[in-house]
């Protein structure tokens, strides 16, 4: 069962800003619209308790919209529309057919599918002129050549190959780890702008985004100019521009300040290139630590 089910209908409203649904523990999907006409999907909670935090996961896809829909919308651009969609059995997003679907700064992760999904196949690859048909029209997704993480900002570099002359919006996503395809998921929006394609469909972009983040794997959509957004790309390591930094040991404790657990768990979130985990445990040694369980993994 469903927690939300729609066959057909138009101009369907599911949440709004500050006033969102929390849609979980389904045996199915959590959304399932099909032949619906301006759909629109905003604020909400999927697959998650009410403080976003917590599994209530759905067994299938977060959504999933399909048939002869058009014109849905999952997310937007302003403040507090986006969807919450974590934790799901399936994809966060599939939309199995339809067109102008549009996926935009949604809260996107650890869904045990792909986190955005046109079409039942799994990643669907990018082909060289884009004018495939399908769900969304199996639009193309960016790919970033380069990426850097800096105090205040986000540098990314890349390219987008669509149809020819055209206007795209691509945004740009964080995440702490890929999926399992090696693709994003969009667990944290850094922003968007616009790109315009060539006569042969190329579009390079060199952008800075007005966003700080931690997440080190950064992906990216793209939407054409009638609604039909990408899946996610493949998820990049970014680099980062900040000082090293030394991290102490001062205890052998097993948590809080000055231990090794936090000191890797503060290396770890702060990304600089060169920080260390250094040891300056006061008096004679040797000292001993024994943690009660396993240390977090030390990410490069």
């Amino acid at each position: 069962q469903d927690g939300i089910n729609l066959a057909g209908g138009a101009g369907t409203v599911i949440g709004t800003v500050g006033a969102g649904n929390v849609i979980g523990g389904n045996n199915g999907a959590g959304i399932r619209a099909s032949a619906v006409a301006s759909l629109s999907i905003t604020g909400n909670r999927i697959g998650t308790d009410v403080t976003g935090a917590l599994s209530v996961s759905n067994n299938a896809a977060g959504i999933e919209i399909g048939g002869l829909s058009n014109g849905a919308r999952v997310g937007g651009s302003g403040i507090g529309e986006g969807n919450l969609i974590a934790f799901n059995g399936g994809d966060g997003v599939f939309f199995s057919g339809g067109t102008n679907l549009t996926v935009r700064a949604n809260t996107i992760f650890s869904n045990v599918g792909l986190g955005l999904d046109l079409g039942s196949n799994g990643v669907a690859a990018n082909d060289a002129t884009d004018n495939d048909a399908g769900a969304n029209q199996l639009q193309n997704f960016p790919l970033l050549a380069t990426a850097s993480l800096h105090a205040a900002n986000t540098a990314v570099l890349g390219e987008l190959r669509s149809r020819s002359n055209t206007v795209f919006v691509v945004e740009v996503f964080a995440n702490d780890a890929p999926d399992g395809s090696g693709h994003g998921e969009g667990q944290e929006s850094l922003g968007w702008f616009e790109v315009t394609t060539d006569a042969t469909g190329l579009a390079v972009f060199n952008a800075t985004l007005p966003k700080a983040t931690t997440r080190r794997f950064l992906s990216a959509t793209a939407t054409d100019p009638t609604g039909n957004t990408s899946e996610f790309g493949p998820a990049l390591q970014a680099v980062t521009t900040q000082a090293p930094r030394d991290f102490a040991v001062t205890t052998t404790a097993d948590s809080g300040p000055g231990t090794l657990r936090q000191a890797i768990l503060d290396a770890n979130s702060a990304l600089n290139a060169g920080d260390r985990v250094a040891f300056a445990i006061p008096g004679p040694g040797p000292h001993t630590n024994t943690p009660a369980t396993a240390l977090p993994v030390i990410l490069a």
